[in-house]
């Protein structure tokens, strides 16, 4: 286990040094690496690092490139070289704020496919602009091989994600018949409608979920209100349209768009409670305040 975050001057020349000592470890089976924000290495180092885990017959990856912004979409091929013929039960990759592509990003998600006893699946392209339907519909095909996944991490937040390749994604996620906890994360995905929500709900409504947290917030093309509904723990989504206890399938476009005398009827609520407000003087009261107030009610 190496976690280095945060590590300013560490080098190529470093990781050069660490990759010659894990091509030594022949019997190592678990892998921890985290370089978050080690904004000193590049491509040239990391590739040193995939390269030498090749021949490892590992179990547990876990590897860590989250802000390093100089690493771009050239590691993806040694990355799936490192990946390959490999038992894995768990990998964990965070590639948060590198240069990837949706070119390279589909061929890594499809080589994902091969990874056919994989248990956990942490997966984060999270501020990765030009990614976007070629990674998401090529993972939803490789999500339909991995029989054995039981907790999944799926981010695609802030990319270039649309309706079209979040309808593979969730071709895909409806296949995953042993998951149990999952979180999937689309905050700021501009190009996503209240149709992807639907066809992500369809796809979870008949799995057999203990957890579930969906984040569709601060998508620019979704309604605040319709967002923040279907968005957060399991409690909330669980028991929404998204989820039915008894496995019936979930929202429709009508269900999710409330009619004009729904939307009145909040209004008025909304109206109601502002005028309470202001002749109990809550009006004065500071926002950290009143939010503490809410939180009691609910």
């Amino acid at each position: 286990r190496f976690d280095l975050r945060s590590c300013h001057q560490l080098s190529n020349a470093s990781l050069l040094e660490l990759a010659k000592g894990l091509q030594r470890t022949k019997q190592l089976r678990s892998l921890f690496l985290d370089f978050y924000m080690c904004c000193s290495i590049t491509d040239v180092g990391l590739l040193e690092i995939w390269r030498s885990i090749e021949d490892l017959q590992l179990l547990d990856l876990d590897i860590n490139v989250r802000g390093l912004t100089k690493v771009t979409d050239r590691v993806v091929p040694a990355i799936i070289s490192g990946l390959r013929s490999k038992a894995l039960r768990k990998l964990h990759l965070n590639l948060t704020q590198t240069r990837q592509s949706d070119a390279l990003g589909s061929e890594l998600t499809m080589a994902l496919a091969g990874l056919r006893q994989l248990d956990i699946l942490k997966l984060y392209f999270t501020e990765c602009p030009r990614v976007g339907d070629k990674t998401a519909s090529s993972l939803g095909h490789s999500l339909q091989a991995m029989e054995m996944l039981s907790e999944s991490i799926i981010c695609f937040s802030n990319t270039t994600l649309t309706d079209d390749g979040m309808s593979h994604f969730a071709r895909g996620v409806a296949t995953l018949r042993r998951m149990g906890r999952m979180t999937l994360r689309f905050r700021r995905c501009q190009r996503i409608t209240e149709q992807s929500m639907v066809m992500l709900g369809e796809a979870c409504a008949a799995l057999p979920l203990a957890k579930l947290q969906l984040d569709f917030s601060k998508c620019q093309a979704l309604r605040r209100e319709v967002a923040m509904r279907y968005s957060g723990p399991s409690e909330v989504v669980l028991d929404s349209l998204f989820h039915r206890k008894n496995g019936v399938a979930a929202a429709t476009v009508e269900e999710l768009v409330p009619n004009s005398d729904a939307r009145t009827s909040s209004n008025d609520a909304e109206e109601e409670i502002l005028g309470l407000f202001r002749r109990v003087g809550a009006e004065t009261l500071s926002p950290e305040k009143l939010f503490s107030v809410l939180q009691k009610l609910h």
